[in-house]
C-alpha cells in the first residue's frame, strides 16, 4: 500500500488541525486529504454518499476498502511512522473495543469540544 485517501471536514477545527499533524508526520503510507463533500470528493468517489463522509472521516485505500470513524483514525495513525505502533496496540482486542468508544464520542462532540484558539497536536 503506497497511498490512502482521507476525506475530512474542512469545515470542522478538529478535523483541519488533525489533518496538518497528520500531514507534518513522516510517513510510511502517503496520506492525501480531500474535504469531504467538495466537488473533487464527489467527483472522485461519486458512490459515497457526501454526507456520510462529512459525519465521519473516511479513508479510501488503493485497493478502494472504506474505513470509517475509529477504523479510519486507526488507518491514518497506521501510516504514519511515529504512530504505527499505537494504531496497531489501539487496535488489540484488550483497547479496541474502548478506543472504538472513545473516537466515536469524539466525533459527535467535536464541534463543542474545539478550543476558542484551535487545536494544538503534539507528539505523544
Amino acid at each position: 500500500m503506497r497511498e490512502l485517501t482521507v476525506l475530512y471536514d474542512a469545515n470542522c477545527a478538529l478535523c483541519t488541525d488533525a489533518r496538518k499533524w497528520l500531514q507534518a508526520q513522516p510517513a510510511y503510507v502517503r496520506l492525501r486529504f480531500i474535504p469531504a463533500g467538495s466537488p473533487a470528493a464527489i467527483a472522485k468517489f461519486p458512490e459515497m454518499n457526501a454526507a456520510d463522509t462529512l459525519r465521519d472521516i473516511t479513508v479510501i485505500d488503493e485497493a478502494g476498502m472504506v474505513y470509517r470513524g475509529p477504523k479510519a483514525w486507526a488507518m491514518c495513525l497506521w501510516a504514519t511512522r511515529s504512530y504505527r505502533g499505537w494504531s496497531q496496540r489501539l487496535t488489540s482486542p484488550e483497547l479496541w473495543p474502548m478506543a472504538k468508544r472513545l473516537i466515536a464520542w469524539v466525533s459527535r462532540k467535536r464541534s463543542s469540544l474545539a478550543p476558542a484558539g484551535g487545536w494544538v497536536l503534539r507528539r505523544m
